[in-house]
């Protein structure tokens, strides 16, 4: 009976120093943390089309579409209108922009962010967020107005 007795503690001993090993185990293989790099990661070039903005000028105009195009080999231009987020009026905006951030997560690229941007003289556009993300194909950009009226465009790529 000591026996048995002896073989039960040392079974359950060992069973708790396998499941404390087992919870303390470094589980940095399981998932990849974000990396970003730096570099001219830009959005796909061609149009972007944000549904919600709906309307065109007297001249012909499509406001739904924004170009996003190649400057030179280190700049990317992105052109287009933006809609107020109180009423659905819209602002242009043309950006330059020379450095972006691309965030990768376990080995897939997740978005490049723009961080380096020129804003054509005399916009007076602050808070700029330019963002493009790869799984959806979505270019999103949000800015204020001189007037501190919050602007976006949600645009995916068109074929």
């Amino acid at each position: 009976m000591k026996l048995l007795k002896k073989i039960t503690i040392l079974l359950c001993f060992l069973s708790l120093i396998a499941f404390v090993s087992c919870s303390a185990e470094d589980k940095s293989g399981v998932k990849e943390k974000d990396n970003t790099e730096e570099g001219n990661f830009y959005p796909p070039f061609g149009d972007y089309k944000d549904g919600k903005i709906g309307y065109s000028t007297s001249g012909g105009e499509d406001l739904t579409i924004t170009k996003v195009s190649k400057v030179s080999e280190n700049t990317t231009k992105i052109k287009g209108y933006a809609a107020r987020s109180s009423d659905g009026g819209a602002k242009r905006f043309d950006f330059d922009i020379s450095k972006w951030k691309k965030t990768i997560k376990d080995g897939k690229d997740i978005k490049s962010e723009a961080f380096n941007i020129v804003v054509k003289p005399g916009d007076n556009l602050t808070d700029i967020s330019i963002v493009y993300y790869y799984d959806s194909s979505t270019l999103e950009i949000t800015f204020k107005s001189e007037n501190s009226s919050v602007y976006l465009f949600k645009g995916t790529k068109q074929p």
